[in-house]
């Protein structure tokens, strides 16, 4: 069982009297939050999926801005 995993996160925010909910990436250590980026995209299924992938394969936490950089290219 890996220690790290990275994990979906959610944020709301309020648009002209309208509620928005975007998805996020964070890294998890047990109960800490390591690094998280906010707000990817409003798809929760493709960010769930790129955080199954990163963990899967172990993706190291200095690699994780380039990972989200080539995802929000897609």
């Amino acid at each position: 069982m890996q220690a790290q995993k990275y994990i979906l996160i959610k944020s709301s925010y309020t648009l002209e009297d309208a509620e928005h909910t975007t998805y996020g990436i964070a890294l998890a250590d047990g109960s800490a939050l390591i690094e998280s980026v906010n707000g990817l995209s409003c798809d929760k299924q493709r960010v769930e999926r790129l955080a199954e992938l990163c963990t899967k394969l172990d993706l190291s936490p200095e690699h994780l801005s380039d990972v989200i950089e080539d995802f929000l290219a897609e």
